[in-house]
């Protein structure tokens, strides 16, 4: 075997040791679900980058940047990474307080409805599945390209590998194993990117030499490539298309199971504001560095067939040996953290909020376990059975949780007349407003724009729906006793430092913000203004400087946010 081969067994014996070792640990249903609530700021970011950035990024989003379309993705990124902070400040910080082993358990008690509790446990299971068979996928296509193996005997290699540390250790495991994967494919992309960039000539030489391709024309603008053969041909299809994708994206990394989820392990709720500040400059920098990079792939060659697979492409045939091994690794490990993170939320919401049964309390883990085991025996069954499709699935199964959980999640903390009722035909209608057109769209019934997702019908549907039932009916009092104990000030006795080392964060943050906006300003705005008078319109040329300007607001944001819960932890 090649010594790219080699890196990625080695990689997977290193997780599969750590996943045993966690598992040691694993005494009762708060290790196993919960990690026993006692998680560091370290861990909490390592999983939610790690759970966030699977295979739709290093293989799907690199290849949308390369066929011409890297600074709108930074444009997306400038709204959906500020779903981090606002999840954690506004959502994950009173998820924290609840005590809560899953998310739909927190709803059922927020709503005084065990049926809201089941309803969305389902749409867990069904969302959550499709986001697993579409990371399982991309990994396995990658590993049977490296190794000649087939497809399917890959596939099932995978599966082994994140099932076996998954079921034993639960989130113990995933913890540690995510937060590895983390630095092992966060050191990849930035080192990877930044040898690409250095190669191109730095970022005069990225936009130079992208200018110049006719073919993708647009490709250095902030809207990207356009013309009737283009996904968006207008500029203004594409501002429709970043703003609904980024609010998508934002309401995902704030409420989604697979991201709000982790604040449940979080040893306090002070981790938890930093880990959604640290995860917010996390993404910010990996975007930032990956996306031009990956663009800049058509300059060492314009004709990849497959451009999701473009940085694996790049790892065999652009980087130095050890950095191409790594980038491997890195990708590998991205995908393998997201499917043990997925296959554990699946198998937890199955024992805990489908099959709510109070007897069999006693053996919770025992039966937790074999839930994980048959989820993810499905989960093999339907990657086997539909064609690999990565960056579709994983972003079409993401929606489903934007339009169906973002507005009961945001409103059930900070509405008192949103009723148990409503929640539910909140729920359910955004889950099928979503999913019925989207059907509809891929069967050809009706033929809907790119810039028109079906996740704009299904959050109207779940709005109106919450509005519209509510008014109807009234809270019960359970419920809002509830919510007046979650929304008490909590961690009242922690210890001064922890209040300090937010305050910390925080100016960092803001500084961190402003440094990038100043960054892109220099290097990416400045660059298309010296080209620009040559045939990039005034409008691009503002785009770049709104865009540059634009970057760093959510960092900032983050700090300020920190600011806030700090000053209220004081």
């Amino acid at each position: 075997m090649s010594a790219y081969v080699w890196s990625v067994v080695v990689s997977l014996i290193v997780y599969l040791v750590v996943g045993g070792w966690a598992g040691k640990a694993v005494r009762n249903v708060d290790d196993y679900f919960v990690a026993g609530r006692n998680a560091p700021t370290l861990l909490i970011v390592g999983t939610l980058v790690a759970s966030y950035l699977s295979t739709g990024l290093f293989l799907g989003e690199t290849g949308f940047a390369y066929d011409g379309f890297p600074f709108l993705m930074l444009a997306l990124s400038t709204i959906s990474v500020n779903g981090s902070y606002l999840g954690a400040v506004f959502f994950g910080r009173y998820l924290r307080r609840s005590e809560a082993l899953t998310i739909p358990e927190f709803f059922g008690k927020r709503f005084d409805s065990p049926g809201l509790r089941q309803i969305a446990g389902l749409t867990t299971i069904f969302g959550v599945i499709l986001y697993l068979l579409g990371v399982m996928q991309g990994i396995s296509v990658m590993l049977s390209e490296l190794t000649h193996i087939s497809y399917e005997l890959s596939l099932i290699i995978v599966w082994c590998v994140f099932t076996s540390f998954t079921f034993y250790s639960g989130s113990k495991g995933v913890l540690l194993t995510d937060t590895i994967m983390f630095l092992v494919f966060g050191f990849a992309a930035i080192a990877g990117s930044v040898f690409i960039i250095h190669s191109v000539g730095g970022w005069q030489g990225i936009i130079d030499g992208l200018y110049r391709m006719t073919e993708k024309s647009g490709i250095v603008a902030w809207h990207g490539h356009t013309g009737e053969e283009s996904f968006l041909p207008k500029a203004w299809q594409s501002l429709l298309w970043l703003i609904t994708l980024g609010l998508v994206w934002a309401s995902v990394l704030a409420v989604s199971p697979w991201q709000s989820g982790r604040h449940l392990m979080a040893k306090n709720e002070q981790v938890v504001i930093r880990s959604g500040m640290i995860t917010t400059l996390s993404l910010a920098v990996i975007y930032l560095l990956l996306m031009p990079a990956a663009a800049s792939l058509n300059l060492f060659d314009a004709d990849i067939v497959q451009s999701e697979r473009a940085m694996v492409w790049a790892a065999l045939n652009v980087f130095p040996f050890l950095l191409g091994v790594l980038t491997l690794s890195g990708i590998f490990a991205a995908g393998l953290s997201s499917c043990s993170t997925f296959l554990s939320l699946v198998g937890f919401s199955l024992v805990n909020d489908i099959f709510v049964n109070t007897n069999l309390q006693e053996r919770t883990l025992l039966y937790s376990r074999l839930s994980i085991l048959f989820s993810s025996i499905v989960a093999l069954v339907l990657a086997l059975i539909q064609p690999p499709a990565i960056m579709a699935i994983v972003w079409f199964s993401a929606t489903l949780f934007a339009s169906s959980w973002g507005p009961v999640g945001f409103m059930s903390i900070w509405c008192r007349w949103i009723t148990k009722e409503g929640a539910v035909w909140g729920m359910v209608l955004g889950f099928l407003g979503n999913l019925i057109p989207a059907i509809m769209n891929k069967i050809g019934m009706i033929s809907l724009p790119a810039f028109l997702d079906p996740v704009i019908f299904g959050a109207l549907f779940s709005v109106a729906a919450i509005y519209l039932i509510s008014k109807r009916s009234t809270p019960t009092e359970k419920a809002l006793q509830y919510l007046e104990k979650l929304t008490e000030k909590g961690d009242e006795n922690l210890p001064a430092r922890e209040s300090r080392l937010t305050l910390f964060t925080s100016l960092f943050m803001m500084l961190a913000g402003a440094s990038i906006s100043l960054f892109m300003i220099i290097n990416y705005a400045g660059n298309i203004s010296s080209i620009g008078a040559e045939s990039l319109s005034q409008g691009d040329i503002l785009g770049g400087y709104v865009l540059s300007m634009l970057y760093g607001l959510p960092v900032i944001g983050g700090g300020i946010a920190g600011l806030f819960c700090y000053k209220k932890a004081g």
